[in-house]
Parts: C-alpha cells; sequence; structure tokens
C-alpha cells in the first residue's frame, strides 16, 4: 500500500535524524572514530533488511543501519558503551554489550529467534475492516485528514458499545475541563453525521466485534541502498511536571522543526505542555536539551501542536488553549496570542514577511 511507505518515510523523519554514511549529524566527534560491524543471523526463513540499533548508553543517542545480505556496518561512532541488538517484527534479538576506543573496530554477531504466534486479531483488506458506505465516507472526508487508517487506533482499543463511541467521537467537537474551544468546530460534522459514524463503530468495532486490523502489502526493501543509510534517534529528557506541578509520566512529543538558523530542533510536548529545544551539536545527554513550559488558563496542558520557526523565532499552536505561542530562544520569553475569532488552531506556516498564517478545523 502506497500510504504505508509514507508513513514509514515519515516515521524516519519524525523519530530521527536520517543521514548517509558520513553521519552528518552535527555532533562534535574525536577524530578517530569507530565501526562497529557484523552479521544477523536467524533461525527461521529469509532476512532482509534487518535493523541493527546501536545504542549509546551515555549520551542517550542511537544508531540503527539496515543489514545487506545478512551484514552490517555501523561507521563513525564515538567512543563509548553501546548496547546492540536486532530489530525485527516476529523475532526476538540476542543483545550484546560493546566498549569501543577511539578509532576502534569490533565485531557484534547478532542472532534472530523466530517468535510463537500468538495473535487473535485477524488481518483484512480495507473492505473487511472499514465496510463501505455512507458512515465510511464520511469518516474517511472528514476524519483521515487528521487521522490516516494506520493512525486511526479504533480497530486496535478495546472494543465499545455504540453509546460510548459516541461520547468518544462527541469530544472531538465539545468543550471539555481542560480543552475551552472544540478541537473541531461542530459545524464541519453535524450531528446526524456523527451518530452515524458511532452506529458504525459500535456495529464494527462493538463490544463483541471481531478484532481485526489492516493487512499490508509486504514493503520491499532495496538492500543495497537503504544499508547506506544512517537512523539516528536522541532520547528525550524525563518528562516530569507540566506549568501546573503535575507529575506526567510520559512524553508526547508531536511536530518537531528543525532550525535553519542554528543546529537546534524544535518539538511540541502534548502531556507536559512545553516546547522542547535540542541542540544537536552537543553530545552531553543532560545539557543537550531545554525545555519551555507553556503557560496555561487550568491544570492541564495548553495541548500544543503544530511548530515552526521564523527569523529565529519559535511558533506554535496551542489546540486546547485556542492561542498561537512565540518563543525568544536567546531570551526565552514567551508570549500567547489569542486569535479574534475563538479556535483551535491547528498547523502553521509563516510567510516571506514574517506573517503567521495557520489552520482550525
Amino acid at each position: 500500500m502506497r500510504y504505508k511507505i509514507a508513513v514509514a518515510f515519515w516515521v524516519l523523519i519524525a523519530a530521527g535524524i536520517l543521514s548517509m554514511p558520513s553521519i552528518s549529524y552535527g555532533q562534535a566527534q574525536s577524530a578517530a572514530t569507530s565501526v562497529i560491524s557484523g552479521a544477523v543471523t536467524t533461525d527461521k526463513g529469509e532476512i532482509r533488511a534487518v535493523r541493527v540499533k546501536a545504542t549509546d548508553t551515555v549520551r542517550k543517542i542511537a544508531y540503527t543501519v539496515f543489514t545487506n545480505k545478512g551484514k552490517y556496518q555501523i561507521y563513525n561512532l564515538p567512543s563509548g558503551a553501546y548496547q546492540i541488538s536486532a530489530l525485527q517484527d516476529g523475532f526476538d534479538s540476542t543483545n550484546l554489550s560493546v566498549e569501543l576506543k577511539a578509532g576502534e573496530t569490533k565485531t557484534a554477531d547478532l542472532a534472530l529467534k523466530a517468535k510463537a504466534a500468538k495473535s487473535d486479531v485477524e488481518l483484512a483488506d480495507v473492505d473487511t475492516v472499514f465496510p463501505p458506505g455512507v458512515a465510511r465516507d464520511i469518516l474517511f472526508k472528514e476524519c483521515e485528514g487528521c487521522h490516516s487508517l494506520e493512525h486511526i487506533p479504533w480497530q486496535k482499543m478495546p472494543h465499545r458499545s455504540e453509546e460510548n463511541w459516541r461520547i468518544a467521537i462527541n469530544h472531538m467537537f465539545e468543550p471539555l475541563p481542560m480543552r475551552a474551544i472544540p478541537i473541531v468546530s461542530p459545524e464541519a460534522v453535524t450531528q446526524e453525521q456523527r451518530d452515524l459514524i458511532a452506529k458504525y463503530f459500535g456495529t464494527i468495532f462493538g463490544e463483541d466485534s471481531p478484532k481485526r486490523d489492516l493487512k499490508l502489502s509486504t514493503l520491499n526493501v532495496n538492500e543495497e541502498e537503504i544499508s547506506s543509510a544512517v537512523w539516528i534517534q536522541y532520547a528525550l529528557p524525563p518528562a516530569g511536571k507540566n506549568a501546573a506541578g503535575a507529575e506526567i509520566k510520559r512524553r508526547g512529543t508531536h511536530d518537531i522543526y528543525p532550525s535553519e538558523v542554528s543546529s537546534n530542533v524544535w518539538a511540541v510536548d502534548t502531556n507536559t505542555g512545553s516546547i522542547l529545544g535540542m541542540d544537536r551539536n552537543n553530545p552531553d545527554y543532560q545539557e543537550r536539551w531545554r525545555e519551555f513550559l507553556l503557560p496555561s488558563p487550568n491544570k492541564f496542558s495548553v495541548h500544543p501542536h503544530g511548530i515552526i520557526e521564523s527569523r529565529g523565532h519559535v511558533f506554535w499552536t496551542e489546540l486546547d488553549h485556542g492561542a498561537i505561542g512565540e518563543l525568544d530562544p536567546k531570551t526565552g520569553e514567551v508570549h500567547q496570542y489569542m486569535p479574534p475569532t475563538p479556535s483551535a488552531p491547528h498547523t502553521l506556516r509563516a510567510d516571506s514577511k514574517g506573517n503567521i498564517w495557520y489552520s482550525s478545523l
């Protein structure tokens, strides 16, 4: 399926930095860099383009490459301690610890062992998971723009009654204690249309409905080409507390934006209600991150969503506050602007004159 490829590529962009063998991620390194290489074997079937992940346990940076004919190489690594494993759906991998000195090359061979299949979810085509009809037409037209078929988790969540689906759907169109303004305008989808979708979900994802998920086409990968890429991931800092002082268990990062004027990458955190800035040139995990907690009119997050940078300042939308935010990274000063018409601003862009434009659902 075409959207499968698009989603997979977007994951690479959103979760890390995709680069070629030189690992041009901007991080300061010693002149004598190191290499980890090896082979990946399996106890079942053929393996192609298996991911191999090496995590720097001190700097909290992970490097993932793909095998070519069962072999892999990770070049230009800083010296340090690494945890290495292979990643393949349906398999468990051996895990190895490797200590690298500057300029050293180490071999780390990995073995994959097939897991016992224990899934009770039926994999089926789109028309089976989402049967055609008026409700599906509304769903695909009005909802899929933000929640693509792979992003919609309804078929994976605990199944609900029609009434509980109706309550969940209506939350998108209603003010809530943490959200003064609905995420989607009530005029966008009528109550009659929402009831059709609730009935539709109550039938196909009801309490007694079979568990189904989309069966995806096999993604054919060119091993030789993809084995020349490196996917770099930077661990997020612990979540801590939000602006109201409430403990947050996990981060809820959403959009990211690489700076055009510095080595920073900006991200929104919907759970804590904060803006995160990461300096890709700083190898120190503790010092790499800056966090700016956003003022909130209640004890909940303002739910920052889209984010951009323009002329050295950072801008974002606040779904649950209905505002546009601005950050001056040099001073840490934050401004929140309320639009003249109450709305839930979504995605924003800047023009050549520095004006900020945004969409509203």
